[in-house]
């Protein structure tokens, strides 16, 4: 009995084959956890903390590309795959040409009321381990503003909401 509960066990921890073409998200069944993103943006509107993140995943072939949008506190999760939307692709490959602000170091005092907040964050693995490369963090004010990162973001989930809905289309 004891040597099927550890051959089951083992099994159960082996990894799985990978289809190198197949970019749908996967359930981990390791012990270790899901490579991180290459690179996330969150926004999070105070009046309402309204929170929607975008994360832009690396295919197993090392080419194709797949955002995930996670929206609410719940983190309900949806995707689309660069392969199927090339608009997805063109709006990760942006984030190389943003322009980062310039660093403002002295605080604000209390949190804005009303605010809406950016935190773009890149991510290096290396060996096998998680090391996050750099988060920067904006804070809009007044309204919408002209921001570079604002705009990309808000841009993305544009584009998102486009190609899920065209997905969804597909799929019918």
């Amino acid at each position: 009995m004891l040597e099927l509960t550890m051959a089951l066990a083992l099994e159960v921890q082996r990894p799985m084959p990978v289809d190198r073409s197949d970019c749908r998200p996967r359930p981990h069944l390791l012990r270790s956890a899901p490579p991180p993103p290459a690179f996330s943006v969150e926004r999070i509107a105070s009046p309402g903390r309204e929170r929607m993140s975008l994360a832009a995943y690396r295919c197993p072939d090392r080419v194709n590309w797949r955002v995930m949008r996670h929206a609410g506190e719940a983190g309900q999760g949806d995707y689309v795959l660069g392969a199927a939307c090339p608009e997805a692709v063109r709006w990760i490959e942006a984030v190389a040409r943003l322009p980062l602000p310039n660093p403002v170091l002295a605080s604000f005092g209390e949190t804005p009321r009303g605010a809406t907040w950016f935190v773009l964050r890149a991510h290096h693995v290396t060996g096998g381990g998680y090391r996050r490369d750099m988060e920067l963090t904006l804070i809009e004010r007044d309204g919408p503003s002209q921001e570079p990162i604002a705009l990309w973001a808000r841009e993305g989930e544009a584009v998102f909401q486009r190609c899920h809905a065209e997905q969804a289309e597909r799929v019918e």
